[in-house]
């Protein structure tokens, strides 16, 4: 319901004034279902003073860089309650200095051959020309490869993810590709790879 139905269908006798309670996590629920509802438009305008207050970027860089930025928030405006959940959801879009999810780090940094199924992505995003880089072809690239070392496209995918997120979850993974760019993933997991080949041995329990 928009703002104005609500005002008109309120009426304090269907109010029930028996065990209040306020629900934080219904209303953030709810306010996510308001913003998945908004012009990305208007999205971004109201999601750039909480960007520019985070450090992530300038209003300049916003206003000269629109329409990739309208893309960033078509990708996350699915995942968001809060508008500040564009910070921890988004930051890795406008940084490449992030922490990894210790999770993911445990469940796909430390699997035996993870560093070689990191160098195979580099020669899988390298063999696409810059002018043909796109979801389109990095999918096609990707699910090839699968097929080749007769693994699952997930092998791949997650710690791809991870590398040049930081994260676990989020948009498509070729939509990622496509908007962070060929030349800032290659660097994100050769820097995924040297911080692989330095983690201390794991501790056994």
């Amino acid at each position: 319901m928009s703002r104005q139905e609500l005002i008109e269908a309120f009426t304090l006798d269907r109010v029930n004034p028996s065990n209040p309670v306020f629900d934080r996590q219904k209303l953030e629920w709810m306010n996510g279902e308001y913003i998945r509802r908004m012009d990305p438009n208007d999205l971004l305008k109201q999601l750039t003073p909480v960007l520019m207050e985070a450090g992530l970027t300038t209003r300049l860089e916003i206003e000269t860089r629109w329409q990739w930025m309208l893309q960033v928030v078509r990708a996350l405006q699915e995942r968001l309650h809060l508008l500040t959940d564009i910070v921890p959801q988004g930051s890795y879009f406008f940084n490449d200095k992030f922490e990894y999810d210790p999770k993911g780090v445990r469940k796909q940094f430390r699997r035996e051959g993870a560093i070689d199924t990191l160098k195979q992505l580099i020669d899988l995003l390298n063999s696409i020309p810059d002018g043909a880089f796109n979801k389109e072809s990095a999918e096609a690239k990707l699910r090839e490869l699968s097929e080749k070392e007769d693994r699952k496209p997930a092998d791949f995918i997650h710690p791809l993810r991870l590398s040049i997120s930081g994260l676990t979850g989020g948009p498509g993974i070729f939509e990622l590709l496509e908007l962070l760019g060929k030349e800032q993933c290659v660097k994100r997991i050769e820097t995924a790879i040297a911080y692989i080949q330095a983690l201390p041995p794991e501790e056994k329990s």
